[in-house]
């Protein structure tokens, strides 16, 4: 995003590991931090207490893998039946999400504990969006972004940067969705 307006890492800006949303939002309002990526419903919330949104990621990213489960590969081939039942109970809340809109609104309001108008903007943003995939399953240039991310950032420095495909194993999800069926 700040590069797209010109910005330089690590020239004109650094990065603090802050930690998750609700973290970052109290980092920017003690001053802490300048900014950070706030995700939906909290990103409503900071914009009503006067914080300025400068952009959205989908906007400048918009293949980004935003939803990922991992789990080492090993652990899960040793324990296939626990890690399929996870699978499934993940595709029937994926479903769930998809299906029961007022029973997902309810959950959102409750969680985040916010307003209904955002609970609807968040709906709306991870159903339109697909932020939440429907099916589970992650994607080839969605990783491939994020591995662009984590090479620009230096992460591999020195080293080849892997391929997507290293990091996605779908054998497991795939079994999980035909039980399912």
């Amino acid at each position: 995003m700040l590069s797209a307006h010109g910005l330089s890492y690590p020239r004109d800006y650094t990065l603090v590991e802050v930690g998750g949303t609700s973290d970052r939002l109290a980092a920017i309002k003690t001053g802490a931090t300048s900014a950070g990526v706030l995700n939906p419903p909290i990103s409503y919330v900071a914009a009503e207490q006067g914080f300025k949104i400068l952009g959205e990621l989908r906007n400048y990213i918009p293949a980004v893998q935003f939803t990922a489960l991992s789990v080492r590969r090993a652990w899960a081939y040793q324990n296939p039946k626990l890690t399929e039942d996870y699978l499934v109970a993940l595709l029937r809340a994926n479903r769930y999400v998809y299906e029961n809109r007022s029973g997902t609104l309810a959950i959102i309001r409750d969680f985040f504990k916010v307003q209904s108008d955002h609970a609807e903007r968040v709906y709306e943003y991870w159903v339109r969006d697909k932020v939440i995939p429907p099916d589970g399953a992650m994607t080839v240039p969605g990783t491939e972004v994020v591995l662009d991310i984590l090479e620009q950032l230096g992460d591999f420095k020195g080293k080849t940067r892997p391929k997507a495909e290293k990091y996605i194993d779908a054998e497991l999800l795939n079994r999980a969705r035909k039980r399912m069926q």
